[in-house]
């Protein structure tokens, strides 16, 4: 097991954030199959249990800073089941804000000043 799937198990939202900032963009992405299956293991506990409840918020972190699309990082931002416990704000802006880190996607790297996201330009 990964330190970060160690670190999300154990409902450790400040190391998780450390490891995924941590992370190159392969990384990331190799861990998201652990993350889901993770996210399947948790829909079968209740909420408000305890292992729940401290294991969730590292989870919507970890999830988030995975995911190397805009539609899919805001769609597990987003989810019902995660809903419960979120993780802490200041956390979930440092690994989606700008950055910039080699290997981010352009979505969380801010637009180069000489291209424009689709459908921003008239002609």
């Amino acid at each position: 097991m990964s330190a970060l799937m160690e670190a999300v198990r154990a409902g450790r939202t400040a190391e998780t954030l450390r490891l995924v900032e941590g992370m190159t963009a392969t990384e990331r992405r190799a861990s998201l199959p652990g993350l889901k299956e993770l996210r399947k293991e948790l829909r079968a506990v209740p909420p408000w249990e305890d292992r729940s409840e401290r294991v969730r918020p590292a989870l919507h972190l970890a999830g988030a800073a995975c995911h190397t699309g805009a539609a899919a990082a805001a769609a597990w931002l987003a989810a019902s089941d995660l809903r419960w416990r979120q993780a802490p704000t200041e956390s979930l802006l440092r690994v989606l804000g700008t950055g910039t880190r080699a290997g981010w996607p352009m979505w969380r790297t801010g637009w180069p000043s000489d291209r424009c996201p689709r459908g921003c330009r008239t002609t």
